[in-house]
């Protein structure tokens, strides 16, 4: 039960910490794509289920065309192409 009890504990932490990353894919996603709130809640629930709190940050240095942050994040390799396929991939996703 303690386990349990620690585990929804530490959950409910590292998603407080991604609060605003994901409110800014939010509202990137808005501004950028123009999709529905349905759609554009879609792709903050998918990036907090399919990307670390470094992709999320990637991700959002991305989509801003931030090549400086990209560059500090020193994503590369298997890490970085999740991201590139999640932005490739979950607008049409989440447009159904």
């Amino acid at each position: 039960m303690r386990a349990l009890i620690l585990t929804s504990v530490l959950v409910v932490s590292a998603l407080a910490s991604l609060a605003e990353p994901l409110d800014d894919v939010g509202l990137e996603c808005k501004r950028q794509l123009g999709l529905s709130d349905d759609g554009c809640n879609c792709i903050v629930e998918m990036a907090a289920e399919e990307l670390s709190e470094k992709q999320i940050l990637f991700l959002l240095a991305k989509v801003r065309r931030d090549q400086q942050a990209e560059r500090d994040l020193g994503m590369v390799g298997g890490e970085a192409m999740q991201v590139v396929t999640f932005i490739n991939t979950a607008p049409q996703l989440c447009l159904g």
